[in-house]
């Protein structure tokens, strides 16, 4: 289960022979993540694969013992990819940066108690969404519990999903974030799909197009036929214009006004860009 890792270092403090198997354990996952950084991968990815938090990941790349242990074992040659510049680079669409920018109405990946239509919602359980109410019920981060394979999804999560969906039942706050990246994921690949100069598009429009493949899905996000066209074209001032001239954008209040003034403020960068791959989806790890 989600918590088994927690559940095992909790134990692991009655014994010290356990607290010593933990602390090596962990030295073992920290030397095998500065080796995947030293490959080339980003924090966020060797976080994806590690299961280990990218400050912990960054401390460790830090650390004099674990990066000669590295080195030791792959030659000294070797040196550290350039993470921070692969993060920061204006042509790279990184997954974190996209988890902190995506909104729905006040909803972050980090609130649990939102305030949604002058009502304080906690979104660990079943609420009414913003415009269609209880027509669309909803749960986390704007998941919605009538699309086709919600009922799988949350069974994958260990839950009962009528429960859920009548309010029975509630989600943990790693069930919430499991949700929501693979949300994210998949409006990664509706993005790319949108348009077919994705890839060479300045991270902001990337940006974007991927949070509002996140509101609206792949059908309505088709529907802007010509901010496709725009954006295909690089005038991105024309995309914004479209994308206020729609129903959309007086449905969603702040937020797409938000994504209007950044698509407005896109400059083309004409560099060579690196191809977004969306890492894959949380719940294929669950057991």
């Amino acid at each position: 289960m989600l918590n088994e890792k927690n559940n095992w270092y909790h134990n692991s403090q009655s014994s010290p022979e356990l607290v010593q198997e933990a602390a090596l354990k962990d030295w073992k996952n920290l030397v095998g993540a500065v080796a995947l950084i030293f490959s080339g991968l980003t924090l966020y990815e060797v976080s994806e694969k590690t299961g280990l938090p990218t400050t912990q990941i960054e401390q460790a790349l830090n650390t004099k013992e674990i990066v000669d242990t590295v080195k030791s074992n792959q030659g000294e040659t070797v040196q550290p990819a350039p993470v921070e510049e692969k993060i920061k680079s204006p042509t790279v669409l990184d997954f974190g940066a996209i988890r902190k920018i995506l909104r729905l109405h006040e909803v972050s990946g980090e609130k649990r108690i939102v305030n949604i239509g002058g009502e304080s919602i906690d979104i660990r359980k079943v609420y009414p969404d913003p415009i269609y109410g209880m027509k669309v019920p909803t749960i986390g981060v704007g998941y919605n519990l009538n699309r086709s394979e919600a009922r799988s999804e949350i069974e994958a999560l260990g839950l009962n999903y009528d429960m859920i969906r009548d309010g029975r039942q509630i989600l943990s706050d790693d069930q919430v974030n499991t949700l929501y990246d693979n949300d994210i994921a998949k409006s990664i690949l509706i993005a790319r799909k949108f348009i077919n100069n994705f890839n060479e598009l300045p991270t902001d429009a990337k940006t974007v197009l991927v949070d509002m493949a996140f509101n609206l899905g792949e059908t309505r996000l088709r529907k802007f036929k010509k901010m496709q066209k725009a954006l295909e074209e690089n005038n991105f001032k024309e995309a914004a214009v479209q994308m206020k001239d729609s129903e959309w954008y007086g449905q969603v209040g702040e937020r797409s006004k938000r994504l209007v003034d950044m698509m407005n403020a896109v400059q083309p960068i004409p560099q060579e860009v690196e191809l977004l791959e969306p890492p894959p989806l949380k719940q294929d790890y669950i057991q």
